[in-house]
């Protein structure tokens, strides 16, 4: 089926629209890609690239070639996203990433109360931490004094089952009687 020169002509101009359109689509993932740089998100936004590019050609024969898809069409798409490289590329690459960082910049400054919070928390965590282990300390503290007090009195006292004067002997007699 031929279908006039008019209607190709149409069916150019739109492949060459939808050309421009995947460049401008292809330079926003660019802009992701280089501000998030992770990559994962790189290759999952070249695999939607591909998808969209094989759909974008897909839907401008089913729709604008009448279902017949064309070898002018691939040209002119392709063309359509070579003008687009070539003239604006640079100039919505900027416009992209100037808007990312902006709206990085807008949720740094909406998220500084919640840092702020979590560094407060972070803080009472500390302060609640040391004052435990300084009420552990104190105890242990505490608890030795008792104990030692505890078990000089025991090795003053004298043994019931055994004999006294074993029991001394078995002392040592340094001037520096301490526990360690």
């Amino acid at each position: 089926m031929e279908q006039p020169i008019s209607s190709q002509l149409i069916v150019a101009v739109i492949s060459l629209a939808w050309g421009v359109f995947f460049g401008l689509i292809y330079d926003l993932f660019k802009a992701l890609r280089l501000f998030l740089a992770r990559l994962w998100f790189t290759v999952a936004s070249d695999l939607f690239i591909c998808f969209l590019g094989g759909a974008v050609i897909f839907l401008n024969a089913m729709w604008a070639g009448g279902g017949e898809p064309r070898l002018y069409m691939f040209i002119c798409s392709a063309l359509g996203a070579l003008l687009y490289f070539i003239l604006a590329s640079r100039f919505f690459l900027e416009i992209f990433s100037g808007f990312l960082s902006l709206i990085e910049k807008f949720f740094h400054i909406l998220s500084l109360p919640l840092r702020r919070a979590a560094e407060i928390i972070k803080k009472f965590g500390i302060y609640i931490k040391k004052s435990f282990q300084n009420s552990a300390l104190w105890y242990r503290i505490k608890n030795r004094s008792t104990r030692g007090k505890q078990e000089i009195a025991d090795e003053d006292a004298p043994t019931v089952r055994g004999n006294y004067h074993e029991a001394e002997k078995s002392k040592s007699h340094n001037k520096n009687n301490h526990r360690r």
